[in-house]
């Protein structure tokens, strides 16, 4: 497998730029200004490891998976308490943060687990001198199966994951009600994924062969590769025991494993790489002979646990929540034209086809209750979205759209779990704001 891209040359120039701009002796123009915004913004992803989240039903080995990752007992399993998202990040010592979404965290010495849920946090933290936290981050999301704690368990992974681990017992793999969690998940995270297939042991190899060839067969997953997995056995071989263990280790499934969560996490890298490195070459070079750039420095290792900027993010979401639950028009869609269809960008023209296609199966009858009108507004979004994302012809007046995009889509994914009578028209509000958006861009 080739090694995740290199990224040092491009986080030393934003590094600089930055310095540059804050050492001007005035007050930069506006268009410096909002090039060093958007600096701030590619650096802080640059420096954020692949975040891999890894969930699924309870009792499918997700936390198990996780230990045999970091090589010890850390993620809790059978634990009596409820757990919140609990993110392990790479650090020289022991270290503990709780997190909120709408306030700053609050550190804690060592492992302590008791000491962070004491008090009551929406996530956690652990550092952990783990060889594989050095270019990953790994996270453990529980009670995506459990009502009432479903919605945060969706926003801690449309928050803090960029890959998506799924763990499914290979006896019962992704049933009815696994795939409708799946489809609660963002596109975005959903296109990066891996499935595990854990208990592999517990089948018999033509069974299990079976149950592989049929899940890569179905169309209504996007997992990238499935992986069976025996955790017992790996766990045995990787603390020595048994008269083989290398044999052992093989035969747990775990070397394909890893080799798949490694290609899937490359993927998922490189693109989003590929697309800042696009976007430094538009929007931050033109303004470099602006700033006199300060000589480059050393840079440290990767940003560790950033559980602030989780909370500072999760802060904005929540800000975005109340926005979007605020007396919302009773219109269900916007207008149907709100251009000249001979002069309208073609951005603009592929969102009103889409938006009319969503029309149609409201009048038709298609869509009658609130939830699926919301369900299918945020398909729409997604779908819009991953277009953003494939398109290298945005211009530099157009580069914010896909913040945009990804922020509705979030809100519609929360929505979901929302009751009463104005999901609908705050879905409608939504896909109306993101029209007045495209009029504009």
């Amino acid at each position: 497998m080739s090694p995740l891209p290199k990224v040092e040359q491009d986080i030393s120039l934003l590094r600089r730029f930055i310095r540059g701009v804050a050492d001007l002796p005035t007050q930069p123009d506006s268009a410096t200004e909002a090039a060093e915004g958007r600096a701030q913004v590619f650096l802080r992803k640059l420096e954020t490891p692949v975040r891999i989240a890894v969930t699924g039903l309870s009792g499918s080995g997700k936390s198990s998976l996780i230990n045999l990752l970091l090589g010890e007992q850390l993620a809790p399993i059978d634990f009596e308490l409820q757990l919140p998202a609990i993110v392990f990040h790479h650090a020289d010592k022991a270290t503990t943060t709780a997190g909120w979404w709408d306030q700053p965290s609050q550190e804690l010495s060592g492992h302590d687990m008791r000491g962070a849920l004491a008090t009551t946090p929406d996530l956690m933290s652990f550092g952990v001198d783990s060889p594989i936290l050095k270019s990953l981050q790994l996270v453990d999301v529980s009670g995506l199966d459990q009502p009432g704690r479903d919605k945060e368990a969706v926003l801690a992974l449309t928050q803090l994951a960029d890959v998506l681990v799924w763990c499914s017992r290979a006896d019962d793999p992704l049933g009815d009600e696994q795939l409708r969690l799946l489809n609660l998940l963002p596109n975005r995270l959903t296109k990066n994924s891996l499935l595990v297939l854990t208990h592999a042991d517990e089948l018999d190899e033509d069974a299990l062969e079976q149950s592989i060839s049929g899940l890569e067969k179905r169309t209504d997953t996007g997992f990238l590769f499935v992986a069976p997995l025996s955790i017992p056995m790996a766990w045995q071989a990787f603390q020595g025991e048994g008269d083989d263990p290398a044999a052992t280790w093989e035969e747990s499934g775990a070397p394909e494993m890893l080799e798949a969560l490694m290609d899937v996490a490359l993927k998922a890298r490189q693109k989003e790489v590929d697309k800042i490195q696009r976007n430094i070459a538009k929007q931050i070079i033109p303004f470099l002979n602006r700033v006199p750039l300060p000589p480059p420095e050393a840079i440290p290792p990767q940003s560790e646990a950033a559980t602030t900027e989780v909370s500072q993010a999760g802060q904005s979401q929540a800000e975005d929540m109340d926005d979007a639950s605020q007396a919302a028009p009773p219109e269900m869609l916007p207008a149907e034209t709100v251009a000249d269809p001979e002069t309208q960008p073609p951005l603009l023209e592929d969102w009103l086809e889409m938006l009319a296609a969503l029309r149609d199966k409201v009048e038709n009858g298609e869509i009658e209750e609130d939830g699926d009108f919301v369900q299918e507004s945020q398909e729409l979004v997604s779908t819009f979205l991953d277009a953003l994302a494939d398109r290298d012809d945005l211009s530099d007046g157009q580069d914010w759209l896909i913040p945009e995009y990804e922020k509705a889509n979030d809100i519609l994914v929360l929505l979901q779990f929302e009751s009463g009578d104005r999901t609908a028209s705050d879905a409608a509000r939504i896909l109306a704001q993101l029209t007045d958006s495209l009029c504009h861009a």
